[in-house]
């Protein structure tokens, strides 16, 4: 885990993008350009702004989906595009849109997630999923 702290406020860092870049086709404005920033643990972050300003193109990079151009980021301390299992083993992301798969039951979903993404603590998953009105037997 990274210790590293952002300008002494004491929680430590978990995302940082440094001079980040990120340029699809030369000739074309950058989707980012020159990003620095740092979020902290521990707190909740809201990435606001118009379509196309590049805030999906952000997320995509520190999942290791997108290779920057420019710059560098890091997940807990952790390079994604060396590292994307580390990296991704320190990270969740849940899109706007739902991505669940019609013909699995949650507790196929489960079983998904847990091989996608490896360590995945199923039983402590499991109790969450014991709540009423969840089928996890049953389809979504």
């Amino acid at each position: 885990m990274n210790t590293e702290t952002a300008d002494g406020l004491g929680a430590p860092i978990a995302l940082r993008a440094h001079g980040l870049t990120k340029r699809y086709r030369r000739g074309r404005p950058a989707a980012l350009d020159g990003i620095d920033l740092d979020i902290t643990s521990g707190g909740i972050t809201a990435l606001v702004g118009p379509n196309g300003s590049g805030k999906s193109t952000l997320i995509r990079c520190f999942l290791g989906f997108e290779r920057p151009t420019r710059g560098y980021v890091t997940v807990d301390g952790i390079d994604p595009v060396r590292d994307r299992p580390g990296a991704l083993s320190r990270i969740g992301y849940v899109g706007q849109e739902m991505g669940l798969y019609r013909p699995l039951n949650a507790n196929q979903h489960l079983e998904l997630a847990a091989g996608l993404r490896g360590g995945v603590d199923r039983s402590g998953a499991a109790g969450r999923l014991d709540g009423p009105g969840t089928p996890r037997d049953g389809r979504t």
